[in-house]
């Protein structure tokens, strides 16, 4: 079973959406730094983009070709200098709309991560620090328009 559904955003006026079947394989060219073009990168793991969330911190150049992979992926035609330009016209606010519009690409819908309590003491709930929050997917009306003009970016949505 496929833990995806479909994802669907807006890019430059148009809508696009990549197939369920696809996400995971998506999430490993981003994870694994295959940016598709010959160009071989660090990637960018969910981990990281956490890490990222959660300092605040927007490391523009790898965002940017995290992004330029997810839009090549559905066939738009753009490198990392424009999605880096794109990103760079709408400052932190664009970086970090994108960075947990990433988050929400990567974490398949209804999956918490849950650790087992420790052996033998069955508490019936996890600590905070067992149980890192998961990243809520944004939702199209808070993140806006996603044309180069905007000011965030491709919101990604699950349909089902």
């Amino acid at each position: 079973m496929n833990p995806f559904d479909d994802v669907e955003f807006e890019w430059d006026g148009k809508q696009h959406t990549i197939p369920s079947d696809q996400v995971m394989y998506l999430n490993l060219k981003i994870e694994s730094g295959n940016a598709g073009s010959g160009k071989d990168w660090n990637g960018l793991s969910l981990k990281v983009l956490t890490d990222y969330a959660l300092r605040g911190d927007a490391p523009m150049f790898r965002i940017s070709i995290a992004l330029g992979v997810v839009l090549r992926h559905v066939g738009i035609r753009i490198s990392d200098g424009e999605v880096l330009k794109f990103i760079m016209q709408g400052g932190e606010r664009r970086a970090a709309a994108i960075i947990g519009q990433l988050m929400a690409l990567m974490m398949p819908p209804g999956i918490e991560n849950e650790e087992p309590a420790a052996a033998g003491k069955d508490t019936g709930a996890t600590s905070a620090a067992a149980s890192p929050t998961q990243p809520s997917k944004p939702q199209p009306a808070q993140v806006g328009d996603s044309s180069p003009g905007s000011s965030t970016g491709p919101a990604p949505t699950s349909s089902g």
